[in-house]
């Protein structure tokens, strides 16, 4: 029993109220037990988002798939830790917010038709903005931070082990459709745009400091070839020039001279792989050479009339579902229930929305462009800026509310920003 004074003390209270050293010490930033499993669990949710599409049974995506099974687990965690994952937002993860309020106000008061629908297409991107503002506030720790990239490159070359091994005498699991790969059978653009958020990874680890052996060098090496492997393999067009668009950044490291030479000849010899590789391999060869005729997967037919569409009605939008509706009567000439998606992250928010309810989500992704600029000379050096360039260019092939990796990846940018280099408060 200690003295009346010493319980009297912040010191005594707050060993009293916190109840032993798994308590989170905001004086260390240390974390506590359950911060710890909520952690884990987060990175766990990391390694499962190159499997997204496998289910529990059989193949499938949704609800039932592995990775968002974890999601929601995750949620729970970090509801029950809220002090770790849900801090105060920073700006840009503020203008997202307001693009998902304004989303729901839109459909649910001036669209009530297809309710359900549109019920659905909302919750799900509300959770992506969740786990961007999680992401966002644990991301600060750098620790936790470089373990993420390091979760994220090994499940990218696991998922390479798994198409070359297991995967491939499986046509069920790792076809090649159109002689695209494919993994679960998830879209090849998608499958790409995340294994290309792994390849950026690899690219980090040498940025941030983190040493390694010559075993692990070796491993690092081979990983992040049979990574690029896989992107080249899906022929995904957006993300090999997403790619190609962050792979010259590393130019813009700060360093010394000699390190800024090593750079140039990494930078060099990866682009000159890249071009060899896509000239050598067939389904990349095809679909550069049809890309230089004008196909581009019909986006050459409903890109031109979204175009039109947001001329149409610039201000107020279209609407979730009454957009992807229309854009498909615009694109086969006819009346149809089937609904196409913008298949581009920054055209959909203003195409449903318009420019009232557009505006913040544009705005969001300005800011997170000028925060990895920003965040250059920081102790995560040019990899954000990386990131956006990747982001920002895959995201030109896949919907805003389809990519985990996306928002993920967009809360390690905003975490970079030089509040989130201090310690936990």
């Amino acid at each position: 029993m200690l003295p009346r004074r010493q319980l009297l003390s912040r010191e005594a209270v707050r060993i009293v109220t916190e109840s032993g050293a798994w308590r989170r010490s905001r004086r260390t930033g240390e974390y506590d037990r359950a911060a710890h499993i909520a952690i884990w669990i987060f990175m766990l949710f990391v390694a499962s988002l190159p499997f997204e599409s496998l289910a529990y049974q059989g193949r499938g995506e949704g609800l039932a798939s592995i990775s968002s099974a974890i999601g929601y687990v995750l949620i729970l965690a970090a509801a029950y830790r809220s002090h770790v994952f849900f801090r105060r937002p920073v700006r840009g993860v503020g203008l997202f917010m307001v693009w998902i309020f304004l989303s729901w106000g839109y459909c649910l008061v001036l669209q009530p038709d297809d309710l359900l629908r549109v019920y659905v297409t909302l919750v799900r991107r509300t959770q992506m903005v969740v786990l961007l503002w999680m992401s966002a506030s644990l991301l600060r720790d750098e620790k936790i931070a470089r373990r993420m990239l390091t979760v994220l490159a090994v499940s990218c070359a696991v998922l390479f082990i798994y198409v070359h091994t297991a995967g491939g005498g499986d046509p069920g699991d790792a076809t090649v459709a159109d002689d695209r790969l494919t993994v679960f059978s998830e879209d090849p653009n998608f499958l790409a745009s995340l294994v290309a958020m792994g390849v950026l990874a690899y690219l980090a680890q040498p940025i941030l400091g983190m040493k390694r052996r010559l075993i692990q060098t070796g491993a690092w090496l081979l990983g992040l070839l049979g990574s690029a492997s896989v992107v080249l393999q899906t022929g995904s067009r957006s993300a090999i020039l997403g790619l190609a668009a962050a792979l010259p950044l590393l130019a813009l490291q700060p360093g010394k001279p000699m390190a800024r030479l090593r750079r140039l000849a990494v930078i060099v010899a990866a682009c000159a792989t890249f071009v060899f590789a896509i000239t050598a391999l067939p389904v990349t060869r095809a679909r550069f050479q049809s890309a230089l005729k004008g196909k581009l997967g019909m986006r050459e037919k409903f890109i031109p009339a979204a175009l039109a569409m947001f001329r149409q009605e610039p201000l107020w939008g279209w609407g979730t579902m009454d957009a992807m509706r229309e854009l498909r009567r615009r694109e086969t000439g006819r009346t149809s229930l089937a609904l196409r998606a913008t298949h581009n992250i920054f055209l959909a928010p203003l195409l449903e929305a318009g420019l009232l309810g557009g505006t913040p989500y544009i705005l969001g992704c300005g800011l997170a462009w000028l925060t990895a600029w920003r965040c250059r000379h920081g102790p995560r050096g040019i990899v954000p800026f990386m990131y956006i360039a990747l982001l920002f260019g895959t995201g030109l092939g896949f919907n805003i509310d389809a990519g985990k990796g996306y928002w993920l990846l967009l809360g390690y940018v905003f975490a970079s920003y030089p509040r989130g280099w201090l310690r936990n408060r």
